[in-house]
């Protein structure tokens, strides 16, 4: 087996849990946890890559905060509700007051419609066919 990598004192190892804890604490913002822990982007994605343990610790921990936020921002919504704010009322009855009529957007429905294209048929006059002479549906071409 080969050595362990260490970056100054810090393993490899502690490291990742450092970023994960990190993570947490700044909303799963990862640029930001990266720089707070001096950690390269091109060695968080080299570790996401080559160790799935990892990566599904990191996928985990991500989803769990995205859970989080979203309870955080419903809550927020249906105070803003309850106090009477028009936005948080027209949002909330857009998106899930469909049912009973209320919709922001118009839905336009329309029947396909069938287009035919002719084409025109050319006809060249004279012995040549010289097609400067040309008729257009037994017409002469103007000129």
């Amino acid at each position: 087996m080969g050595r362990k990598k260490t970056y100054g004192v810090r393993t490899e190892k502690r490291l990742k849990k450092e970023l994960i804890e990190c993570l947490k604490e700044n909303n799963g913002r990862i640029y930001k946890s990266l720089r707070v822990l001096d950690i390269q982007p091109t060695i968080f994605y080299n570790w996401k890559r080559d160790d799935n343990f990892y990566k599904e610790e990191i996928d985990e921990t991500l989803s769990s905060i995205k859970e989080l936020l979203v309870d955080e921002a419903e809550e927020q919504l249906e105070r803003n509700i309850r106090s009477g704010n028009q936005r948080a009322l027209e949002y909330f009855l857009n998106n899930h007051g469909k049912s009973r009529g209320f919709n922001e957007k118009e839905t336009i429905s329309h029947e396909p419609v069938k287009i035919n294209i002719v084409s025109p048929s050319f006809k060249f006059g004279g012995e040549n066919e010289d097609p400067d002479d040309f008729k257009f549906d037994g017409e002469e071409k103007p000129r």
